[in-house]
Formats: structure tokens, sequence, C-alpha cells
């Protein structure tokens, strides 16, 4: 079976190299990402001159990189490729076309998608400088890696929205690298991110270097809209908040995430988003899940909530919201759930079973007669598939001479088990 790389803007159009299969929900299954030399990638080393030495300021040649794949053909993206090496920066790395003094311009500068994609998740990181000015106040956090979104309207129309905020945050991901706030750096935000419709932030490591965990935040969605977006397999290690997210419009799905040594609270949802988590395992001294509103909507699938402190009496879970839990476990808890908000069911404490079947928060609301409990239907994971053998990849440009579908379906019919469009090509069918 082949895997085709690309997105087609229309029937004779090729659209720049996309992992859109990637953000739709298949499995990169191993650790290294490469590409063949033609498929158009931008790489911040051979084309920008970054060094990821660990030691150069690489902050402007990762910047020019992702300005040279924004524009406002929002359906023709390319990526920007980060090969291992540890990127060393100081100050924001965003996808925000900087405005000209005194000149207004749409969506204020900012365009979608921005899509990072590292060669290695454990050798390929960003890291911030230690004690790096602008990230040392907690109470002023700055982010190394911020994603913003265009505006609604005409190319002529513009809105001052330096924080990027909006829900057309299209195809925006960080993919299969580590970022690293440093040592000394307490109001850092490793990425703060925004994604609409499509978008990822997948196989990726977020960590505090500092011997105190010191930084913000992990991974923050503080701004109007998050989602439809997916976060899956991520670890955040460190920072006062592991994973914050406010607001509502659409929902955000959590899968296989690890938080560990947060100091204020793990996942903290404020306002009232829409949060699907499965597959969660926290370890914390603190409150694992705060839910801060109480038209919040959170799900939690297939967890594991561990208390690491003395405190037998710690809360896991501080919930003013609606919240279900199905096959959560708490070690180490006799307090599941301390329920705060109005009209809520009582709290859950455990006794010898640390393991709940099913919670819900508030009493459900039914059109029909029906069983008091959720039917437990099993989730299945997507499909996993990986090759870096180059020589399995195939381009149509190798079939094209003479063919009525440009080598598309050639390519597909060759056997090769990745076909890929290449960035800037124009294939006619």
């Amino acid at each position: 079976m082949a895997v085709l790389f690309g997105s087609l803007l229309m029937p004779r159009r090729v659209a720049c190299l996309l992992l859109f299969c990637v953000l739709a929900g298949s499995v990169w299954a191993g650790d290294e990402y490469v590409f063949p030399a033609d498929a158009g990638v931008v790489d911040v080393k051979r084309d920008f001159g970054a060094k990821g030495d660990g030691v150069t300021d690489d902050t402007q040649a990762i910047q020019k990189a992702v300005l040279s794949i924004l524009g406002e053909g929002r359906y023709t993206p390319t990526f920007v490729y980060l090969p291992k090496g540890t990127y060393l920066v100081s100050d924001t790395i965003w996808n925000r076309v900087p405005p000209e003094p005194g000149k207004k311009v749409w969506a204020d500068g900012w365009r979608c998608s921005l899509l990072l994609i590292g060669q290695s998740r454990t050798e390929t990181v960003i890291r911030l400088k230690d004690k790096c000015p602008g990230y040392t106040d907690p109470a002023s956090p700055k982010p190394i890696l911020m994603y913003g979104s265009e505006n609604h309207g005409e190319k002529t129309q513009w809105e001052p929205r330096p924080s990027g905020f909006g829900n057309e945050a299209f195809r925006n991901g960080l993919i299969n690298c580590t970022v690293d706030v440093g040592v000394g750096n307490p109001g850092a935000i490793a990425v703060d991110y925004l994604a609409s419709n499509k978008g990822a932030v997948r196989q990726v490591t977020i960590r505090s270097s500092d011997p105190a965990l010191a930084g913000h935040t992990g991974l923050s969605q503080m701004r109007s809209w998050p989602g439809p977006a997916l976060v899956k397999d991520v670890e955040i290690i460190g920072f006062d908040y592991g994973l914050r997210q406010r607001g509502m419009d659409c929902s955000m799905t959590y899968q296989s995430i690890t938080l560990r040594q947060q100091r204020v609270v793990g996942i903290e949802a404020l306002g009232s988003p829409t949060m699907s988590f499965r597959g969660i395992h926290s370890e914390n001294a603190v409150p694992e899940l705060k839910v801060d509103g109480n038209r919040a909507l959170i799900i939690v699938l297939d967890s594991v909530f561990k208390n690491t402190s003395t405190n037998a009496q710690l809360a896991a879970i501080q919930n003013e919201g609606n919240l279900l839990l199905q096959n959560v476990e708490f070690p180490n808890y006799t307090q599941a759930v301390v329920n705060s908000g109005k009209d809520l069911l009582p709290n859950l404490v455990l006794a010898g079973e640390k393991k709940v079947a099913q919670y819900l928060s508030r009493k459900p609301t039914r059109l029909f007669p029906g069983p008091e409990t959720l039917p437990a239907l099993p989730v299945k994971d997507a499909p996993t598939w990986h090759t870096t053998d180059l020589s399995k990849w195939v381009s149509p440009k190798k079939f094209a001479s003479g063919s009525k579908t440009g080598g598309l379906q050639e390519a597909i019919d060759s056997g090769a088990e990745v076909v890929y469009l290449d960035a800037g090509s124009t294939t006619t069918i």
C-alpha cells in the first residue's frame, strides 16, 4: 500500500509537500524523518545557515526559514525541516510576517501553515538560552514557539492582532523534536500553540532543564480559539503548568500525554473548553487536573493519575465543570475528584479500589429512557507506518512524460511505499 504525501489544490495543480496524513491521524512510527533531496523541503541548516551546534544563536536563521514558507497562498504550504542538532534561540519564533512601521497589513502579518518537523525527537532540540532576557519574569511569560491565525475578511481588511488569536490557524504543527526552556527562565512558555481544523503537536518532548524545573507553561493554548486539532505522544517535564487551555469554540483531542514534575498543576482547563483526553499518564505532587469553569466539558479515558506526594488527601482533580471519567486509575490517592461547581454530584472518594470504571460530575440529561452508564466502546489507535529507505519513495515526475495523470497514477501503481508531491511542481492531469 502506498502512502501519498501532498495535497491537491485543484485537479491540475500539485501543491507543496505537506504531511497531511500525519496531521490527519496516521502515525509515523520511529524516531527519524528523512526526505528526498528533490522534495522541496526547507532545511534550516542547508538553506538558511543554522548551525544547530548548541552554541550559535540560531534564532534569526530559523525565523528566516519560517518566513520563507509564509504567504497568502495558504493552500500551498511547505514545511521547515530541522536536522539533528541543538538549536539555541533567544527570542520567539512565530508565523508572523513583521508589519512595516506605520503600514497596515492583512491579518496583522499572521499567516497560517507553520509546520516544523525535526529529524529526530531526541536529537533535534530547540533550546532557549540560559537566563535569557525576556524570559526571566513569570508574571510576564513569553513563548519560544508561537503559532498564530489569519483572520476573516478580504486581504485589504486590517485588524491589529498582535497575539495572533483567531480560528484560521490552519495546518499549524510541531512534529518530532524537543523544546527545552533551558536554565533560569521561569517566564518561558515552551510552545504557545494554536491550530484550526487540521493541525497537530506530535512526537514532541517539552522540558525544563532548570534544576528547579522552572518554566511558566509547557504547552499553552490560552488564546481564542483553539481547535479542532490533535496533541499526541507528547511528554512535558517540569514547568509551573504542564498544559493549559482556555476558552471555547471547537474541541481539542489529547492522546498519549505524559506529564511529570509540574510545580502548580499538571493540566489546567479555564473558562469553557472542550477537551478530550485518552491515555494520559501524569505523575505529580500537585493537582493533576484543574477544571476552572462550570461550562467546561472534559472527558478522560484510559488514563493514570499518580500521586507522588506524601499527602494522600491531595485531590487528583479539582473540578467546577462537566467531567466524565472512564477507566481511570488513581495510585496513591484517596481523593480522586473534588467538585466545587454548581449542581455537581458528590466528590469521588476512593476506598481500596483505585480504578474508576465511570464517573460523571453532573447527572446526565436525556431525551429518552436509557442505561445509567455509558458503553465501554473500544478505541483503536491509528495504524502506524514508516520508512527511511528513500529507495521506496517515488515522485510522479518519474512517470509524467506522456501520462494522462501526470504520472500520479503510475507512481501509485509502482509499488513504492511513499508517493511524494514535491514543492513548487505543477502536474497536468
